[in-house]
């Protein structure tokens, strides 16, 4: 059983680990599960659905992780195991499939399969799945689906933009006090700014006007990528809350008179209007 330091020491090295909630429990798992002699290649972050650990009706939030030994999921909360693994040699085929904010995984078994669900962007998940491939041999069939939604370019503006490295790189700089780079200024102007691509690319579809349940949907996805991105510590700091609300307001999920009128007067603004910072957060 490697230590959680030699474990963190491989972690270091893959990219995805940085943006994985619950760590100290998912350590503690791998500390459990990992073997002496087995190395780390890479991992993804969501919700798995196994056959002994299955979670809620979404899955059960963790980590699945490519180690050099087999695939191997590790929860990030109480579980009914402490990991679920599916050997190198059963796995049959590989299938990838992009809907609305997340990306399927499934895992195809000679016992039957797994699946995995994902909210990072489809390029990570396609590398994921090559490295299993390279692994099993080159030989595996890999069946890759996309379906073409306005919620693709809407996480993939959130994804490039709080995932990507330049962002994480001045996270990092900032050590353990990350709420001082978006509570800068010019970082507000800068959730702002995406705020409004956000909710722009909305309204500019024809689905917005023609189809009522279309903006409900978009404001439902919206949610759940936010909240994903606070599952870490359960909270959202205030630049948080008014990055969410910038994107959610202008489109009025419901339908009021008042919040039209408020969303109209804060993006008149072209950079972040301070004063409106109370209406943002409350709202």
């Amino acid at each position: 059983m490697p230590s959680q330091n030699a474990i963190e020491q491989q972690l270091a090295g893959i990219y995805n680990w940085l943006l994985v909630s619950n760590k100290k429990n998912i350590l503690r798992g791998l500390e459990k599960a990992l073997r002496d002699d087995e190395m780390l290649v890479d991992l993804l972050d969501g919700l798995f659905e196994g056959k002994t650990i299955t979670g809620s009706a979404m899955g059960a939030a963790g980590i699945l992780v490519i180690t050099s030994k087999r695939l191997l999921f590790v929860p990030g909360e109480k579980a009914k195991a402490p990991f679920e693994e599916v050997p190198y040699g059963e796995i049959t085929a590989l299938k990838h499939e992009k809907s609305f904010s997340s990306v399927k995984l499934t895992i195809a078994t000679r016992g039957g399969g797994v699946s995995f669900k994902t909210f990072a962007n489809e390029s990570a998940v396609r590398k994921f799945a090559d490295r299993i491939r390279e692994i099993e041999g080159g030989g595996l069939p890999v069946e890759e689906k996309t379906t073409n939604t306005i919620l693709d370019t809407l996480t993939s503006i959130f994804v490039d933009k709080t995932t990507g490295p330049d962002f994480l790189e001045k996270l990092k700089k900032e050590g353990d006090d990350k709420d001082r780079l978006i509570d800068e200024m010019s970082s507000l102007n800068f959730l702002f700014s995406e705020a409004k691509k956000i909710s722009g690319a909305v309204t500019d579809t024809e689905l917005y006007t023609t189809d009522p349940g279309f903006k409900k949907m978009t404001v439902n996805d919206l949610v759940i990528l936010s909240s994903l991105a606070s599952m870490a510590d359960g909270t959202m700091s205030d630049s948080e809350l008014v990055f969410i609300t910038s994107t959610i307001m202008p489109l009025n999920p419901e339908d009021s008179p008042e919040v039209a009128k408020l969303a109209k007067d804060i993006f008149s603004f072209e950079s972040f209007p301070l004063h409106y910072r109370d209406n943002l957060v409350n709202y």
